[in-house]
Parts: C-alpha cells; sequence; structure tokens
C-alpha cells in the first residue's frame, strides 16, 4: 500500500483553486480614470482558505505600517497562487513594460482590532500606500459575514484623486496643516463631545470634511480587488461587526502589494 505525502506548500496550492469561470470587472475610477479591477467568486472554495487561515495563521500587531489591527505573513505558495492568473491583465491594463518585473512586498492576511477611539489622527482620513506608479495594490475579502468595504476619496482643497511624486510635498503639507481631531466624519456624534469639550475619533466614512468619496464598494466573501496604490482609499468600517480579531467572524482580508521593478 502506498502512502501520499503531501507537504504544506502542496496542500496550501490544493486549497487555493482559481474559478476557472471568473469574469473580471473593470471601471474606470474618478477623473484621474485609473483602472479598478474587481474579481467575483476569485478561487473555488473560499470557506476552504478561511478555514486554513484559522487553523494556522499567525497574527500579531502590526508595526511598520498604519494598518488598524493585527496582520499574518502569508506564504510565499499562496501569494504566487494569488498573483499568477493576475499578471497578464495586470501588465496589460496598467501598462507595464515586459521588462519590469514583478516584486511582490507586504503580503499579509488582515483583522481590524483598533477601536475607533484608539486611532491615530492619520488612521481617521483616507490614505494611499505609495506616490509611486509602480505599485498595485490586491485585497480579497474573505469572510461571509457583513462587514464594511472601501471608499476612494477625493480631497476636496486639492482635488486629488491620487498622490504621486509631484502632488506628495503639497499634500503633505496640508495634511500637517490639516486639524485632523476636527476632521472627522460629517454628521457624526464623535466629532465633538459638548459635556467636555473633547473630540473622539472615528473610522473615516463616506461623509467627511475633507475628502469626497467618489466611489464605494462593499465587502463580499471572496471578491478580489485590484487598484493602483496611489488612490486615496479608505476602508469602510463598521464599528459594530468589523472590529473583531477572529478569523472567523473579523473582518478579513488579504492583502498584496506588487512592486513593478
Amino acid at each position: 500500500m502506498s502512502i501520499l505525502l503531501i507537504t504544506t506548500a502542496e496542500r496550501q496550492i490544493a486549497l487555493f483553486k482559481i474559478n476557472r469561470h471568473i469574469a473580471p470587472h473593470i471601471e474606470m475610477l474618478g477623473e484621474g480614470q485609473l483602472p479598478l479591477i474587481v474579481i467575483d467568486d476569485y478561487i473555488e472554495d473560499v470557506s476552504a482558505l478561511t478555514q486554513y487561515i484559522a487553523q494556522q495563521a499567525k497574527f500579531s500587531a502590526d508595526g511598520h505600517t498604519q494598518y488598524p489591527g493585527i496582520r499574518s505573513p502569508m506564504t510565499k505558495d499562496i501569494v504566487l497562487a494569488y498573483l499568477k492568473p493576475l499578471m497578464q491583465p495586470i501588465y496589460k491594463i496598467y501598462g507595464f513594460s515586459t521588462a519590469q518585473t514583478p516584486a511582490p512586498c507586504d503580503n499579509y492576511f488582515s483583522l481590524i482590532t483598533t477601536a475607533a477611539n484608539e486611532l491615530t489622527d492619520i488612521q481617521t482620513i483616507p490614505h494611499f500606500d505609495t506616490y509611486q506608479s509602480n505599485l498595485i495594490a490586491v485585497i480579497h475579502y474573505l469572510n461571509d459575514k457583513p462587514h464594511g468595504g472601501i471608499g476612494f476619496f477625493r480631497h476636496k482643497r486639492t482635488g486629488y484623486e491620487f498622490i504621486n511624486e509631484l502632488r506628495k510635498p503639497e499634500y503633505d503639507q496640508v495634511v500637517n496643516d490639516m486639524n485632523l481631531s476636527a476632521a472627522s466624519p460629517i454628521n457624526s456624534s464623535s466629532i465633538n463631545d459638548s459635556n467636555n469639550g473633547s473630540s473622539t475619533k472615528s473610522y473615516c466614512s463616506v461623509n467627511h470634511s475633507e475628502f469626497e468619496c467618489y466611489k464605494t464598494l462593499g465587502y463580499k466573501a471572496n471578491r478580489l480587488i485590484v487598484f493602483p496604490g496611489m488612490l486615496l482609499h479608505s476602508s469602510l468600517v463598521d464599528v459594530e461587526t468589523d472590529i473583531d480579531s477572529s478569523p472567523q467572524t473579523g473582518r478579513l482580508t488579504a492583502n498584496i502589494f506588487i512592486k513593478f521593478v
């Protein structure tokens, strides 16, 4: 009787089969018309992947980015399984040269765990992942639970929807000058506490005093999205459902960045 030995890498690839019937949707975002790719039902069995994450992932606090939660590094095999079907369309849609080589970086499974009143000021406004045009962000929504999606924003004062190398010095100065404790979701009870004169922090919402949200996309299990890291964007956190450290019930995502060098 033969015994079939399955390595960890082989088991990871086995649970990560791309759905052969995926139908990518491409949308040009905002005035800048930068492409957003949306692919629903990206893998065949997302529940097998979430079960693997719950059993094998090692989550810890993110100490080098502004992500408001905990993360677990993704294995190289899973990163490659994620990206292999995406490479050809990414090269074509975003206009990268064949001389540029994709280099995945900062690849994590992520859960939001930071309470709103524990946020830093910069975590309360939309952000950009890079000011360089050669970095693409990939997000895969994993849990079959109701969670907040993502919003893409335009900064009202400058009109900027994305931040590049030329815009970064001005935008940095604008953010430095911005009263972030007052730059809050409009009509939120958390803006000011009239009883003690203090302000408490809130996660970014679609209605914001300093930013206009021109596009939202819902969190949906097994939905994968791809967009340029230069875009101003924010998770639209529902504090009732999303602040949760459990991979089974929290706002579980896979986050991958690809730099073309």
